[in-house]
């Protein structure tokens, strides 16, 4: 595997940009973006795709598409510090304002026109944030989710259709695939099952969507409380 400088420069259409990982790490092979982040990119351009009102990224790992779309999105949702961190010095090694970054632990305001999302590694933090943006959308906001081909599985499809409304794919293309869901105001989904709450030996215990063994206390943890004062 051949060794990267911490900065390398992605070409999509909007143009040339300067990114790195967060921290930099002198001689990572690793990319700060990936296939899907190229696919949607070229998709907004070469369909010509309206980026007007609100316009939402969600998951976007080190800022690529917050980055390539500095002028046209507005805020960068997600749970990971190291994303907002990475977005953060992208923008500022190439002297771009950017869209604002917005924690997961909150959600953001108002109305969203265009929904952008790279989908997460777990399918628990894709649905608390489908539920969590559903209130959000217009019944003429777009949604295109973009992700590598391993990470978009019949279960991702299906909750992107339960929550949200009819869903279908593209093409695979450098083994990315994007998938655009027609929002539908009549679906009326499940509740949001997310965060999670058990009572373990007289504490409470939360677990969000995305953490590890969300669905369970797991062993480590059940170990951890035990041993609390």
């Amino acid at each position: 595997m051949s060794r990267r400088e911490p900065t390398e420069v992605m070409e999509v259409p909007q143009g040339r940009f300067a990114l790195s990982r967060w921290p930099d790490r002198q001689g990572s092979p690793l990319r700060a973006w990936d296939a899907a982040d190229e696919y949607l990119l070229s998709h907004l351009r070469q369909e010509a795709v309206p980026l007007h009102g609100t316009v939402l990224i969600v998951n976007d790992a080190f800022g690529a598409l917050g980055t390539a779309l500095s002028t046209e999105a507005d805020i960068s949702w997600g749970d990971s510090v190291v994303s907002h961190r990475a977005l953060a010095a992208n923008l500022g090694r190439t002297n771009l304002a950017g869209p604002v970054a917005l924690p997961g632990n909150k959600t953001p305001a108002g109305t969203i026109d265009v929904l952008l999302l790279k989908v997460p590694k777990h399918n628990s933090l894709l649905e608390d944030q489908l539920h969590r943006l559903r209130p959000l959308l217009l019944p003429d906001s777009r949604v295109i989710v973009a992700g590598m081909s391993k990470n978009i599985h019949t279960s991702t499809l299906g909750l992107l259709e339960k929550i949200l409304g009819p869903t279908r794919t593209s093409l695979a293309k450098k083994k990315a695939r994007l998938a655009f869901t027609r929002f539908d105001p009549d679906i009326r989904p499940d509740p949001n099952p997310w965060p999670i709450t058990w009572h373990h030996d007289g504490l409470t215990v939360v677990n969000h969507g995305g953490v590890f063994s969300a669905r369970s206390i797991d062993i480590g943890t059940r170990f951890l409380l035990h041993h609390l004062p």
